[in-house]
């Protein structure tokens, strides 16, 4: 299956926004071109690959998992168990493979998730991300002329993001 990206979003192409502390971590955006203008106009790009032109997407292999990676360089987690996909559950056949997903551990039995990396004060791959993808978006708002934002607007960063979700 092949679809022309540029049709489905016209005057607009997929660019990524490197981290700063894990620059292998990129953001996806979609810069929207304004017609009769050089400006753009930045929006957070939540399709993945399907809308970037350069990656080409086996749909009977699914996409790749970026975090996988971010997960692997911590060092910190084992494998516990594969756990049943929605395939197994359904009675659907696999499309390929062992397409069971690998549930991981810490040592101590603590949980594999992001409060307990923000409790610990790590700020990891995903709150980094989280980061660079908001301040996009605040950036460009800050830059319209006239725009009234709230006063205590500050910079997004990868610190606040661990923050806020320590304090769930």
């Amino acid at each position: 299956m092949h679809m022309n990206i540029s049709e489905i979003y016209p005057s607009s192409n997929k660019i990524y926004i490197n981290c700063t502390l894990y620059p292998d971590v990129k953001v996806g955006m979609r810069q929207i071109n304004i017609r009769n203008s050089s400006q753009r106009f930045l929006l957070y790009d939540t399709a993945g690959p399907y809308t970037d032109c350069d990656i080409k997407v086996n749909m009977t292999e699914g996409i790749s998992s970026i975090r996988r990676d971010w997960i692997a360089r911590r060092n910190d987690t084992y494998p516990i168990c594969k756990a049943k996909t929605n395939s197994d559950t359904l009675g659907v056949k696999a499309l390929s493979g062992d397409d069971r997903v690998i549930l991981k551990g810490i040592a101590g039995g603590a949980p594999v998730t992001q409060l307990f990396y923000a409790k610990n004060g790590i700020i990891t791959p995903e709150m980094e991300y989280v980061a660079v993808r908001e301040n996009a978006l605040l950036e460009q708002a800050e830059a319209i002329p006239g725009l009234l934002l709230p006063t205590k607007t500050r910079k997004i960063t990868p610190e606040f993001v661990r923050e806020e979700v320590a304090c769930v």
